[in-house]
């Protein structure tokens, strides 16, 4: 029981160092990678565009203050656990 105890007291305090890490340097969070900028259009802003954008815009208040329609969310572990749901 104290080895579940320890792991998941290691797990918690690792989880809790990366969100600290995505407040305090939300630049390094939102990366090419994980957020895609859409335009009007539907045209999606280049690496060094979104570099460009990001420098010069809080992404953070953005993302808070922009309408529901505006955000979608994806995971590749929400997707995942789709597709096993989906193939059985």
């Amino acid at each position: 029981m104290k080895r579940f105890s320890n792991i998941f007291i290691g797990t918690a305090s690792y989880l809790l160092a990366f969100g600290f890490w995505g407040l305090v340097f939300p630049e390094f969070t939102f990366t090419t990678d994980t957020v895609t900028i859409t335009t009007e259009d539907g045209t999606e802003l280049s690496d060094e565009e979104f570099r460009n954008y990001q420098s010069e815009h809080h992404i953070y208040y953005e993302i808070g203050t922009s309408a529901p329609d505006k955000i979608r969310v994806k995971s590749r572990l929400f997707e995942w656990i789709g597709e096993q749901i989906h193939d059985r």
